[in-house]
This record gives C-alpha cells, sequence and structure tokens, in this order.
C-alpha cells in the first residue's frame, strides 16, 4: 500500500464531526438528506482539484485512475477473474468476466458498462465492484471497456454497449450465464449506456435485458438540481 492511499484510509477513520470539520465545518444537506461524512470530505478535497470539465482527457483520465486507485479495496472472495475480448463494431472491445465461487451455471448474469462521461474509465474503474455484484449476487458479470470520446464520438459509445450486450446473449453458454436471462447495467454514463441498450432492444427487437441496475444515470440533459449538487 503506498503512503498516500494509507494517508486517505486513516483520514476516513477519523469521527464524523472531524471529517465535517474538515470539510466546511457543518454537514451538508441536499433535499432533506446529509451527506455522509466521508463522501462530504471527499467532495471537499476534491472541490480543491481543478474541474475535470477543465482538463484535457488524457489529463482527466490519468487523474480519475490515480484518485479511484488511493480508495480501491480488495476484490470480492472467491471470486474468478478473467480477461477477454468481445467483438465491436469498431474492433475487438477488451473485457472482464467475474464468476462467483462454486459457479457452474447457466445462471442470470449482468452485462456492466463504467462511469466516466464516455470519456474516461476502463475496465480497472468499477473492478472491485464488478466482483463485488458477482460474489453477492451469485452472477457472473461481464464488464466491457467499450470505446471513448473524443477519439470515438458518438454514438460508438452506444453502438459498443448494443453489441456487447447481444454477444453475451449469444454467447452465453461461455460465460456460464443463462439466455434471456441477462442484464445491463452502469453507473452514470454506464447507466445511461444501460438504459439505451434496453431502449434498442425495443426497436429494433432483440432479446431485451432481463434487468437495469442503473446507479446515478444519466437520463437527461438537465445538469442543475439536487442529486448533481
Amino acid at each position: 500500500m503506498s503512503l498516500q492511499k494509507f494517508i486517505v484510509r486513516t483520514l476516513l477513520k477519523l469521527p464524523d464531526n472531524l471529517l465535517v470539520k474538515m470539510s466546511g465545518g457543518k454537514p451538508r444537506a441536499i433535499d432533506g438528506r446529509i451527506l455522509d461524512a466521508r463522501a462530504q470530505f471527499l467532495a471537499a478535497q476534491g472541490a480543491r482539484q481543478p474541474s475535470i470539465t477543465t482538463l484535457d482527457p488524457a489529463t482527466a483520465r490519468a487523474g480519475s485512475k490515480n484518485g479511484l486507485a488511493l480508495l480501491d479495496g480488495a476484490l470480492h472472495p472467491g471470486v474468478e477473474v478473467s480477461e477477454l475480448q468481445v467483438p465491436g463494431p469498431g474492433g475487438p472491445m477488451d473485457a472482464r468476466l467475474y464468476l462467483p465461487a462454486g459457479a457452474q451455471g447457466p445462471l442470470p448474469g449482468l452485462v456492466f458498462f463504467h462511469f466516466g462521461g464516455c470519456v474516461i474509465g476502463d475496465l480497472d474503474t468499477c473492478h472491485v465492484f464488478c466482483s463485488m455484484i458477482a460474489g453477492i449476487a451469485g452472477c457472473p458479470v461481464l464488464n466491457v471497456a467499450y470505446r471513448l470520446a473524443p477519439e470515438h464520438k458518438f454514438p460508438a459509445q452506444v453502438e459498443d454497449a448494443v453489441a456487447a450486450y447481444r454477444w453475451a446473449n449469444d454467447n452465453a453458454e461461455r460465460l456460464r450465464m443463462a439466455p434471456g436471462r441477462i442484464g445491463v447495467g452502469g453507473d452514470s454514463a454506464g447507466g445511461y449506456l444501460s438504459a439505451v441498450v434496453a431502449q434498442t432492444a425495443k426497436r429494433e427487437g432483440f432479446v431485451p435485458p432481463a434487468l437495469q441496475l442503473l446507479i446515478y444515470p444519466v437520463t437527461d440533459w438537465n445538469w442543475k438540481g439536487g442529486s448533481m449538487d
């Protein structure tokens, strides 16, 4: 563990009142809900850094990767992780398959897309989280690295998400997933991509996702409001 990671983890173990004091002095309330003291502390530290929207993509990606590494935990016990590639409209996409301990299949599965505004993020972004889903829910999880902007302009990300989901259904046995019982999920931009996969399935008539795991998804273009604050 790096010294920086050790310091961050030690600070996050401080009592809530101290963390709040170090983050502006008062608990932050949004829409009648009190923000967790650790989340408030991390948000306060992040506010001292340049806004990610002011950075070029390479710098934003590196900063995000380094910041997330400070908070990363261990993989869920017993989850088996393997690397693979998924065919996509722009070429092969890197992916990771997370299998719960003792998985025999076919099991309900999940195709997961990471956050990052479709600009930042990679397979490591939600690596630990995907292992937790697999281990706790007892389902295989396919984590897909879709193409990113600005190198790959819209709708490349949507096309990749749709292709990955359809490939998972066509190759369910290999993934130890049950055809027709495969869901889509993701956080932020990943939630947006998941929702669009479901909409595309309805419009084009292919097998729809069995469920949508949408974690603070982007669902409109109104960037103001309590959740964004």
